[in-house]
C-alpha cells in the first residue's frame, strides 16, 4: 500500500469511527514523528526522492524511522472514548501482545528498553518499533515488524533517534518469514481478547 493512501484511509476512519486492524507493507518511505530531530535525517528529501524513497511528516509519536516490502506494518484504528481505554496502558499492552506471538510463532524472545519503545534482540538491535497517534479519542499508526526486508532505507536515518542503534530482522534471527500468517492470527487472537470485542471480526486476504 501507498503510505499516502495509508494516511488517507486513517483519515477516513477516523471521520467515521471505524474501527480495524490493518496489516500492509509500503514500498520505501521514511516517516517523521512528532519528536524528530532534523540532525537523524542523514539526507536531504530530494535526494531521498530520487531514489525512490518517499517522506512523510507525520503525527505519531517517536522520531524518524523506515519502512520497506518485508516489513510488516500493523495499523491499529480503535475507538479510544467508547472503549475507555488510556494511552499508556494500551501501549505496553500491544507491545506485550506482539512479543507473547512472536515468542508463540517463531520461539523467539525479544526484550523492551526503558526509555526507548519497542522490542529488541539480545545484541540490542531493533526488531519492531511502535507509534500511536491519538486524536479525537481514536487510534492510528501503530507497529513495524522487520520480517524479511533488506533494512536498506534505514541507512537514511538514525532509527528512532539514536545514532548508535542497528536494526534487525525476524529472518536474521533465524525465524522463517512464511510464517508472518501465523503470526497474524496469534496477534489478533491475542488482541481480541484483550479488548474483549463482542462483535464478529471480519478478515479479509488480498
Amino acid at each position: 500500500m501507498q503510505y499516502s493512501r495509508y494516511l488517507r484511509f486513517l483519515e477516513r476512519s477516523r471521520a467515521r469511527r471505524r474501527e480495524s486492524i490493518l496489516f500492509c507493507q509500503h514500498e520505501p518511505v521514511i516517516t517523521s514523528g512528532l519528536q524528530s530531530q532534523a540532525q537523524n535525517l542523514l539526507q536531504a528529501v530530494d535526494s531521498l526522492a530520487r531514489q525512490g524513497i518517499e517522506f512523510h511528516q507525520i503525527r505519531r509519536g517517536g522520531d524518524h524511522t523506515a519502512h520497506e516490502p518485508g516489513q510488516l506494518l500493523i495499523y491499529v484504528h480503535l475507538d479510544f472514548k467508547k472503549r475507555g481505554l488510556q494511552l499508556g496502558p494500551f501501549f505496553d499492552s500491544l507491545l506485550q501482545i506482539a512479543a507473547q506471538s512472536i515468542v508463540q510463532t517463531w520461539d523467539l524472545t525479544l526484550q523492551t528498553r526503558p526509555g526507548a519503545p519497542g522490542l529488541y534482540d539480545t545484541d540490542g538491535r531493533k526488531v519492531l518499533s511502535i507509534g500511536l497517534d491519538v486524536r479525537r479519542g481514536f487510534s492510528g499508526h501503530g507497529l513495524a515488524l522487520n520480517i524479511d526486508n533488506n533494512l536498506g532505507t534505514f541507512r537514511h536515518i538514525h532509527p528512532c533517534g539514536y545514532a548508535d542503534l542497528q536494526v534487525a530482522s525476524i529472518g536474521q534471527l533465524g525465524g522463517d518469514p512464511l510464517l508472518r500468517a501465523q503470526w497474524i492470527e496469534s496477534f489478533c487472537q491475542r488482541l481480541i481478547a484483550a479488548l474483549s470485542f463482542d462483535s464478529q471480526v471480519k478478515r479479509e486476504h488480498s
